[in-house]
């Protein structure tokens, strides 16, 4: 919770409160060192968890944290994808591929998310969706590969 969420979170609001920003950081430009340093405390996560034998499926969970900030990171110098979306469709997949059609039910949040991003107009359908699929795509293909 410290690396994956409250790190994150401290260092994102921190950054909007310097920068004067707004809480969403519509400039896509301006995501891209939030970005980077929360996968920084992702990484230091992985590290931790790895290091006092954490069960490996958490120690992968957070692994593609840091992998899909990246991921965020890299699309954000030149499109501004939903980041909210990244953020639930990951873990969505994780519980798809850890406990199978119970993991499903992820879906329902995964779809309140997306929708909420395009009603409050902060985000078009194409970059809702796209954030979306990119995530659950990268974070499927890297459970196969780490937990085959």
């Amino acid at each position: 919770m410290i690396f994956a969420t409250f790190l994150p979170f401290i260092i994102t609001l921190v950054w909007i409160k310097s920068k004067n920003l707004d809480y969403d950081i519509s400039d896509k430009d301006k995501r891209i060192v939030p970005l980077l340093l929360g996968a920084l405390s992702n990484i230091i996560g992985v590290i931790i968890l790895f290091s006092l034998g954490a069960p490996f499926v958490i120690v992968v969970l957070m692994f593609c944290y840091f992998s899909n900030s990246l991921l965020a990171a890299l699309i954000s110098f030149s499109w501004k994808i939903s980041i909210h979306s990244m953020g639930v469709a990951g873990p969505t997949a994780a519980m798809i591929y850890i406990f199978g059609y119970p993991g499903l039910l992820f879906i329902i949040p995964l779809l309140m998310i997306m929708w909420s991003r395009i009603h409050l107009q902060k985000h078009t359908p194409a970059q809702v969706i796209v954030g979306a699929v990119t995530s659950f795509i990268f974070t499927i293909l890297q459970f196969k590969i780490l937990i085959p």
